[in-house]
């Protein structure tokens, strides 16, 4: 069986090119998280076990974080690629 699936957000806390970006302030605070692993099963059962899908996760993270992970434009230079003859 194949499929493609639309998962809106489903990089984090990675970034999706053009759609959000890498939550630099999570990857901080996993590296503390981690070096516990009391600490690592509290968070794998708020955040992983403790949510229903994908969408219930990226609302739990709340507005703040997805304010602050938008986009923002940021366009290349034109490019003068020149001309064959």
């Amino acid at each position: 069986m194949r499929a493609v699936c639309q998962v809106p957000h489903c990089c984090h806390p990675s970034y999706a090119q053009g759609y959000y970006d890498r939550d630099n302030p999570f990857y901080i605070e996993w590296d503390k998280i981690t070096s516990d692993p009391a600490a690592s099963a509290n968070w794998l059962d708020e955040w992983v076990y403790g949510v229903k899908d994908r969408d219930e996760y990226w609302q739990k993270l709340g507005e703040e974080t997805h304010r602050r992970l938008a986009v923002r434009p940021k366009y290349s230079e034109p490019v003068n690629y020149g001309a064959f003859d």
